[in-house]
């Protein structure tokens, strides 16, 4: 009997996973199998890459580093109009959005007491 050998690879960056059968018919299950693997091995990669490029910081100075440094920041920011035009002004970076924390915590700029967190995207 001939063998059916399908491999699954990711174009960015070569990695494989492959799947052979002596049952054709078996091929879709074991393929969906093989593009879970590859799947998780991105989505490990991509939380790992995701989540070294956060910086929280908590000083006008760090964020501007942060910033600087292409990283994305994490900061208590009081959620005003103020507050975001206030980062968008250095020409540094944007507010992306915000989350809430479940400890208070200085604003950033203003140190009044926020329950809310921002995430602070580089501009350039």
């Amino acid at each position: 009997m001939t063998k059916t050998r399908v491999v699954v690879v990711r174009a960015d960056n070569s990695n494989e996973s492959s799947v052979l059968t002596d049952y054709p018919s078996e091929l879709a299950d074991r393929l969906v199998c093989a593009l879970n693997e590859v799947g998780a091995g991105y989505l490990r990669r991509a939380r790992r890459f995701a989540h070294s490029r956060l910086r929280h910081v908590a000083r006008e100075s760090e964020l501007r580093d942060a910033l600087n440094d292409r990283a994305v920041a994490v900061a208590a920011l009081v959620p005003e109009a103020s507050v975001v035009r206030e980062i968008g002004s250095w020409g540094l970076g944007e507010v992306l959005g915000f989350f809430r924390s479940p400890e208070p915590a200085p604003c950033l700029l203003t140190g009044e007491p926020t329950h809310v967190m921002a995430y602070i995207s580089p501009r350039r």
